[in-house]
């Protein structure tokens, strides 16, 4: 029988959505503002999440080896969204109204579900058009659990 191999099926990003987070000023309890979060399926042309694990050396001075320990891992999520010239662009509506922010990236049958402070905000033309707006989403400490979960 033929089979494809699973890599080359090419499942792509199926759903992208963020939730403005409220922030309880007592607890630091985030919570979800609204029940509705804001989906960018549709309207990305590029999606990067990437994550980058710090390590220190701590081998001992008789050892010739190295010995890294992870020390902090950290997230950044880029959306670049197709801009258009009437309406909501979601990139720039979220850069200048909120801080922080939920997220949910699902891919295929896998999800990654993370928590981060709104960060850089850009917007590009190429001149023939095409106006892109990019926004970073960086990782924050949310206490006992991981800030970023993959399942």
């Amino acid at each position: 029988m033929a089979t494809i191999p699973l890599w080359a099926l090419g499942k792509h990003i199926s759903t992208i959505s963020l939730w403005l987070q409220s922030v309880n000023t007592t607890s630091g309890v985030l919570a979800d503002i609204g029940t509705a979060g804001t989906s960018f399926f549709g309207h990305s042309s590029e999606i990067s999440l990437d994550n980058t694990v710090n390590m220190e050396n701590i081998s001992t001075m008789d050892r010739p080896y190295a010995h890294n320990v992870v020390v902090e891992t950290d997230t950044t999520l880029k959306i670049t969204e197709n801009e258009k010239s009437a309406g909501t662009n979601l990139a720039a509506s979220l850069a200048f109204t909120g801080s922080y922010v939920r997220y949910v990236v699902t891919r295929g049958a896998q999800s990654f579900t993370g928590y981060g402070v709104l960060g850089d905000y850009s917007m590009n033309s190429s001149g023939k058009g095409n106006v892109k707006g990019e926004i970073q989403i960086r990782q924050i400490d949310i206490g006992s659990t991981a800030p970023l979960v993959y399942g």
